[in-house]
């Protein structure tokens, strides 16, 4: 057994190793807290070097001001821990105690403190060292540690965490000292650079940016918030350190509760200091954020008016002192000038804003007169004057609903489906009554909407839409006395409008008035044209129509041009006319193009009697009804009883009516089903009318020209009554006296010689007169040798039968030229009928007739000095002589005029237009062909 002597060198040892380490963590801790005069940075290195010393797994430093204790730094904490602690009072705390006393105080089982916070235990603080730290032998301030186990420090450990108390309270007092001095040249800075700011001309979101971060140099602060005084109501309008400052900024509070800390701040003019034991859930209380501990609200003051106010949170216990607060103050004071500084410039750049949009709005406006241009130039314009991306313009319909016809941001089907009525709220509100009508909270009204007004799906848009677009802002739009519509601007937040929007709206939408107006009376103007352009269209085909009906005197040579010129009007795949005859019993079938297999038919088909059609087909049914008749859909079945419309799916069929005369059917079909509806039958009855007209004068025509052969026929058989008949007569005569005398008395052979002579003679003048007769029937020499020739030969044989002087002049240009067939031969048979009537009422003894060219007109003449007639006197009916020649004239677009006078004899003049082509005289009027 070893001797106490053998254990004092070995104690001696343990003793000697334990205080080396107690200077070694002295020097350590000395070395650590003399290497910077940051205080955090001091702070946070000497924790770590002292929480190893006794394994802790917390530590944390405190400082006394006041009544309270304040965390200014931690290792190792949670954040339950750092909210539970970052505030004590000086009474009634572990921590508090070591403060007083200003000694070491160690708890094993610190759970059995009552002194120690319920919290503290709950999350699980087992054991506790508070080491108090002194300047100049005064206690400043606290450092605890605090473990989740039950850690038992020795008495060596304890003297040792005095000893480090000690350094880190001079290096702390140290670090504040230097700290106090820079913050107070921080301040100064601060100060000045927010002098700097009042003077300047920044904007009043750069201003509000600056002012937030220049005030956390001055007072620190976990979040801010820059608050200005509008409608008894405080609204942010600048805020820092939150997580989501956009959903922040426009937050508005009402200032109507009495004990409200931000109505206390703006009352009085004064701070207000809150902390977290004086706040709970109660109203005054409850606009505070769950994790705030301190609050400081400071007064915006201008010319001796609050304007506003600073609002700072931290988010631990204690975070303002009355220091803080007077530092606050003097910088709201520079900050609420250069608040209000900002704020005028701000409104009246905002003014030279609004002003420019209005312009350039206008002038956007008014670059275009397109309507739909128009709208979507408004709407486009509207986001930027009013700073936001959904806007939608209505137009207010017949039926008393706003519907939308231009939109930016909305759904499409938002657009596209809702109907506003009338006198609802917003739009139909504002158009009603003519004002501007704002909507801060849109998902209250859409939830109290009157349903009676709305259709389900517009209640469904509208309340859908409300959940994210929360506010909104409508004026009308009227120009003049006529009310267009209204417009709509919408914001993802809700809110007051200001009397100034809701003025730039309303000059806006006067603006979008008078563009949409002058827009309306363009698209007037050019709906008119295109109109006019249509009825213009329409009234060329219908015309092409008639010109193809009137092609030809003969229906059937007209159908396919027919058929060609109706395809630009209405579209068919087969075009069928069914024209009666004059006494409506015989019906003559025709279509185009020619129906495959029917021999006849779709050429030229006759029916004897109406009754022949069946009594389903549409072309009977016109006839009878005398009214239009659609088939939408042809039954097959049908339709093989009536050959032209096999293979049709559908036709329309117009009777051809004419000053009510009934003169046939136009049917037209399409090989495809429902193509026909009644729209198109006042189209197709135009066409009928064409049809109609040319079919009965064409009609006309060839009555007209029965009317002339038969007054020709009737002339030619006077003529021979007149002259070949009597000659015959005095032939026969003559011939019966020679016989007679032969038979009985023989000795008068001179006498019957010198009659045989007398019948030679006769018969030879009636042979002439048989030949002119025929060669006026048809003048060979016409067509063979042209109009100077034919007439030198009707001259001469009307000199030879009249026995009349009469002179021929034709002009030399005239003499070799060929004219078109239709005026050679008018001026020939207008020149014949003038000379027969002549020769049969005027006893002249001369006549002339002279054919010439004035300017671009052919001019004949006719002159006799005979006995004359008045023009002016009845014609007799049977006498067509005048009238005749009249038409033959204006038939090829000339005139004809009789100068006579009783005893003073007659002129004939004839007037006809003629072009030249090629070296050859044309008639500037195309013949209409014959209809035989």
């Amino acid at each position: 057994m070893e001797s106490p002597e053998q254990h004092q060198p070995a104690a001696l040892e343990q003793q000697v190793a334990a205080r080396t380490r107690e200077l070694a963590v002295l020097n350590t801790i000395a070395a650590v807290v003399s290497q910077s005069l940051d205080v955090q940075q001091m702070l946070e290195a000497a924790l770590d070097e002292v929480r190893g010393l006794l394994r802790m797994e917390y530590g944390c430093i405190y400082t006394i001001e006041g009544d309270r204790l304040r965390l200014i730094a931690q290792r190792g904490m949670t954040r339950e821990l750092i909210a539970d602690r970052s505030s004590l009072p000086v009474e009634g705390s572990l921590t508090g105690t070591v403060a007083r006393t200003g000694q070491v105080l160690a708890a094993e089982h610190a759970e059995h403190f009552q002194e120690l916070s319920a919290r503290a235990i709950e999350l699980g603080v087992r054991s506790y060292v508070g080491v108090p730290l002194r300047s100049m032998r005064q206690v400043i301030g606290v450092l605890v540690l605090l473990s989740g186990e039950h850690i038992r420090a020795s008495k060596r450990d304890l003297r040792l965490l005095e000893a480090i108390g000690d350094h880190i309270g001079v290096a702390l007092a140290n670090a504040q000292l230097f700290e106090a001095e820079q913050r107070r040249r921080r301040q100064a800075e601060t100060l000045q650079e927010v002098a700097t700011v009042v003077g300047s001309s920044l904007s009043l979101a750069e201003v509000l940016q600056r002012i937030l971060e220049q005030l956390s140099r001055v007072v620190p602060y976990d979040s801010a918030t820059v608050q200005l005084l509008r409608d008894n109501m405080t609204e942010i309008i600048a805020a820092h350190g939150f997580a989501e400052p956009d959903n922040v900024i426009g937050t508005r509070f009402a200032l109507d509760q009495e004990n409200h800390p931000y109505n206390t701040v703006i009352q009085s003019g004064r701070p207000l200091i809150l902390d977290d034991e004086h706040h709970g859930n109660t109203p005054p209380y409850r606009f505070l954020a769950s994790e705030t501990r301190s609050w400081m609200g400071i007064p915006l003051t201008f010319q001796g008016r609050t304007i506003g106010m600073l609002t700072l949170n931290r988010y631990m216990r204690g975070g303002y002192q009355a220091e803080d607060a007077a530092l606050a103050a003097s910088f709201a004071s520079q900050a609420a000038l250069a608040l209000e500084r900002a704020r005028l410039l701000d409104a009246e750049r905002r003014r030279r804003q609004v002003a420019e949009a209005l312009r350039e709005g206008l002038m956007v406006l008014t670059s275009t007169l397109d309507l739909t241009a128009v709208l979507e130039a408004i709407v486009s314009q509207a986001c930027k004057l009013m700073g936001t991306t959904y806007c939608a313009i209505y137009e207010l319909g017949d039926d008393g609903f706003l519907r939308a016809k231009a939109a930016c941001g909305l759904p499409e089907d938002y657009v596209r489906s809702v109907q506003l009525p009338l006198g609802q709220p917003a739009v139909g509100l504002a158009v009603k009554e003519r004002r501007v009508v704002p909507l801060p909270d849109a998902p209250a009204i859409a939830a109290r909407l009157d349903e009676r007004y709305y259709d389900a799906e517009t209640l469904r848009h509208i309340r859908e839409v409300s959940t994210w677009l929360r506010s909104l802002l409508a004026a009308p739009i009227i120009a003049g006395n006529e009310i267009y519509g209204g417009i709509v601007v919408y914001y993802e937040e809700e809110g007051e409008f200001s009397s100034e929007e809701e003025a730039i709206l309303t000059i806006f939408a006067s603006q979008a008035a008078l563009a949409i107006k002058n827009a309306r009376l363009l698209e007037r103007e050019r709906l008119q044209q295109v109109q006019l352009q249509a009825l213009n269209d329409r009234i060329a085909a219908l015309s092409a129509v008639g010109r193809a009906a009137a092609a030809s005197l003969e229906p059937r040579q007209t159908l396919p041009g027919l058929s060609a010129a109706v395809q630009r009007l209405l579209a068919h795949d087969r075009l069928i006319l069914a024209l009666l005859d004059d006494r409506g019993e015989q019906i003559t079938l025709l279509a185009h193009p020619p129906i495959a297999g029917q021999p006849g038919r779709g050429s030229d088909f006759a029916q004897r009697a109406l009754a022949l059609l069946p009594a389903w087909s549409p072309i009977r049914r016109a006839l009878v009804e005398a009214a239009p008749v659609i088939v939408a859909r042809l039954d097959q079945q049908d339709a093989a009883s009536e050959p032209l419309l096999r293979g049709l799916g559908s036709l329309i069929a117009i009777p051809l009516v004419l000053h009510g005369r009934m003169v046939g059917v136009l049917c037209l079909g399409s090989e495809a089903a429902g193509v026909y509806h009644h729209d198109q039958a006042a189209i197709a009855g135009e066409i009928a009318e064409e049809i109609a007209a040319a079919i009965v004068n064409a009609q006309l025509y060839h009555r007209s020209r029965k009317l002339v052969l038969a007054e020709e026929r009737n002339r030619l058989a006077r003529e021979l009554h007149d002259s070949v008949t009597q000659s015959l007569f005095s032939i026969s005569l003559t011939a019966q006296t020679a016989r007679i005398r032969l038979e009985t008395r023989p000795d008068q052979q001179e006498r019957v010689i010198a009659a045989l002579a007398t019948i030679q003679e006769q018969a030879q003048g009636a042979l002439s007169e048989m030949r002119s007769l025929i060669y006026e029937l048809r003048p060979a020499a016409l067509e063979e040798e042209g109009l100077v020739a034919a007439l030198q030969r009707h001259v001469a044989a009307f000199r030879n039968r009249a026995g009349q002087e009469i002179s021929l002049t034709i002009d030399e240009a005239l003499a070799y030229a060929r004219l078109a067939a239709p005026i050679e031969e008018a001026i020939y048979r207008i020149t014949q009928e003038a000379l027969h009537n002549i020769y049969k009422h005027a006893a002249a003894n001369h006549v002339r007739v002279t054919l010439s060219r004035d300017g671009g007109e052919l001019l004949l003449e006719v002159e006799d000095d005979g006995r004359g007639f008045d023009p002016a006197a009845p014609v007799d009916g049977q006498h067509f002589g005048r009238s005749t020649m009249r038409e033959r004239a204006e038939a090829l677009g000339g005139t004809l005029t009789i100068v006579s006078a009783p005893g003073c004899g007659t002129l004939v003049r004839v007037r006809l237009p003629v072009a030249r082509r090629g070296g050859v005289e044309a008639g500037a009027v195309e013949a209409i062909d014959s209809f035989d």
